[in-house]
């Protein structure tokens, strides 16, 4: 009897919660237009929370009933007991939105038909003269004529603001108006490094401390070349790196010698190593060659340079009074010339 008893209860309860679960429907608006939309809402109440709820489903500019189309079909993700459905016709009438089914837990819930009146455009034909022909195209109440010399000021007003504006950061700098160029003789990378070499060729370099001399000045004179030739910081470099660079640029049958090379001076300048004099001539006639091989062709030898203003011509041009006199009149052109283009728009704007 207690089963029995608890099966009943349990029955009566899931016929209660379901009892409580409705569906409607509803139009927010009685009577539309030919061609507007009214909103038609499906509402689902009393359903448990997590309740499967299947809703109508319909395309989009379909008919939901014979004369009324579906426009497209809003699931609110705030309420998900809540479908909208917006409406149309397109020819006057009375029509009726249909009763839609909506299935909850399976159960099918049935909402009511609602009435929908569509009205057409009222047009006066009794006054046939009232109804006038589509307007062509409207005339450009303004011409270029009156705008171009407009459009031409403006453009002398900007070289005036631009010109006087050179003018004062020239002023300003200290800087003559027309920049003086001088030109310098440029020594390429390779005339400096082989004229350093010349110069360490011509020592009388003899002993241990002789030669950590001579291969110190010549691996000096082949960083600088080659820091000024491929733009790298041989001087901070240790000599694998600028091997393992230059390896990556270069031939590898240019680099074996100048390995040999960097090797030697490490010895000699670090641990006292002592080489002839024949082989320190080899190694720096392979530098030689090494240069030679990598020299830029064609290098500009020639660099301009600005000139620099003496403290006297400083004071003369802190007292050009011309140029500031020249300044003061751009903009007071300018100035009206603004004032005069902006009068003429307004003119024809206004007129």
């Amino acid at each position: 009897m207690k089963k029995l008893y608890t099966v009943f209860i349990t029955l009566l309860c899931v016929v209660a919660a379901q009892a409580q679960v409705s569906v409607t429907s509803r139009l927010d608006s009685a009577q539309i237009l030919v061609g507007s939309q009214a909103h038609l809402t499906v509402t689902v109440s009393g359903a448990r929370e997590g309740a499967n709820i299947e809703f109508p489903s319909f395309k989009d500019e379909s008919e939901i009933a014979p004369g009324l189309e579906v426009v497209a079909t809003h699931d609110p993700s705030a309420s998900p007991n809540i479908r909208v459905y917006d409406i149309t016709a397109w020819d006057e009438g009375q029509y009726n939105a249909p009763a839609l089914t909506v299935k909850v837990d399976g159960k099918s819930y049935t909402t009511k038909t609602i009435p929908l009146k569509v009205n057409t455009i009222s047009v006066d034909t009794t006054h046939a003269d009232s109804i006038r022909p589509m307007r062509g195209v409207a005339p450009n109440p303004y011409s270029w004529d009156e705008w171009s010399p407009l459009f031409w000021l403006s453009i002398l007003l900007l070289a005036l603001l631009v010109v006087a504006y050179y003018l004062y950061v020239r002023l300003r700098g200290n800087k003559p108006i027309i920049a003086h160029l001088r030109l310098i003789r440029r020594i390429p990378p390779h005339e400096r490094a082989l004229k350093k070499i010349e110069a360490i060729k011509s020592q009388q370099l003899s002993g241990p401390e002789g030669q950590k001399e001579y291969y110190t000045e010549l691996t000096d004179a082949l960083r600088q070349y080659l820091e000024e030739r491929f733009n790298i910081r041989a001087k901070e470099m240790t000599s694998s790196e600028i091997i393992y660079r230059l390896e990556k640029e270069q031939d590898k049958s240019k680099i074996d010698e100048l390995r040999q090379v960097f090797e030697t001076a490490d010895l000699v300048k670090f641990a006292k190593y002592s080489v002839q004099e024949n082989t320190s001539d080899a190694y720096l006639s392979s530098v030689v060659r090494f240069i030679d091989s990598t020299k830029e062709e064609n290098a500009p030898t020639v660099e301009k340079v600005g000139s620099k203003l003496s403290e006297k011509d400083k004071m003369k041009m802190r007292k050009r009074k011309g140029v500031r006199l020249a300044i003061a009149l751009l903009i007071i052109a300018a100035v009206a010339i603004f004032a005069y283009v902006c009068w003429r728009i307004f003119e024809i704007v206004a007129g």
